[in-house]
């Protein structure tokens, strides 16, 4: 099932405490989908039953080129699955299938993890390919809030290429398979203030619809083709010096048709 043990090791740690015993760490390594290497350390205390204290993934270099460090996307961050795993009776023992609940729910949840970051970088390949958007990553491990999302620039291009149209995704690392896993932060266009205006209303108040990359810009370029068939609204006044939408616009979302009427 893609999961395989491939070494058990022993590391003596010195206690802080004065005259404390020597902590004893076990690790496991592990190798998923037969490339990726996963620690998984287990700590006894003198007297105390072993308990899992940590999880990681082992290589994640930065690429080589600032190029090609745009398209990585970063392995997903574990430690926020520990505590969900401590909560099972009997965490701390790998092979044991009596008693490793615990460890068998973190493993599988790394693997899962992998599964869906996997799955996200062919989604965005498929924008570069498929819908010629320029895709870059945001994403800043080091920054606390960037710690399990991932942000993605998009520059999607629309009516044959005249017009670029700019969003910021964020991803959650359950993204593309659960639904709501998806976010659009920001969307911006140079022309066309008014519709960008409105559709950004309209999907970042639908952001539990979305999961997969791919369809949410599909559907952004499908809204904007048929957002600008329709004249500007009067009743929107989008000033030169950063003007918004007025809060008496009688503006209101035809859902069936999927347009924005006056």
């Amino acid at each position: 099932a893609g999961i395989k043990i491939e070494s058990i090791q022993e590391e003596k740690v010195a206690a802080k405490g004065k005259g404390s015993a020597p902590v004893l760490l076990i690790h496991v390594n592990f190798t998923l989908l037969h490339a990726h290497n996963l620690r998984v350390s287990i700590e006894y205390k003198p007297g105390e039953e072993g308990l899992i204290t940590s999880a990681r993934f082992l290589e994640n270099p930065p690429p080589p080129a600032e190029a090609a460090a745009s398209q990585y996307l970063h392995l997903p961050p574990l430690d926020d699955l520990i505590p969900i795993a401590q909560t099972y009776p009997g965490n701390l023992q790998p092979t044991d299938r009596s008693g490793s609940g615990g460890f068998r729910f973190l493993v599988h949840s790394a693997l899962a993890r992998l599964e869906c970051r996997n799955e996200r970088e062919a989604e965005l390949a498929m924008l570069r390919n498929t819908h010629g958007c320029k895709v870059k990553v945001r994403q800043n491990p080091s920054d606390p809030e960037d710690y399990l999302f991932q942000q993605v620039e998009c520059h999607i291009p629309w009516q044959e290429g005249d017009t670029v149209v700019e969003c910021i995704l964020r991803l959650t690392p359950d993204c593309p398979r659960v639904q709501g896993s998806l976010f659009l932060d920001d969307l911006k266009c140079a022309k066309h203030v008014w519709a960008i205006r409105l559709l950004a209303s309209k999907f970042q108040g639908e952001q539990n619809r979305y999961s997969s990359p791919l369809q949410l810009v599909s559907e952004l370029q499908q809204s904007l083709t048929t957002a600008l068939q329709q004249k500007e609204p009067r009743s929107i006044s989008v000033a030169a010096a950063g003007g918004g939408i007025q809060q008496d616009s009688p503006l209101k979302h035809d859902s069936s048709a999927d347009l924005w009427e006056c």
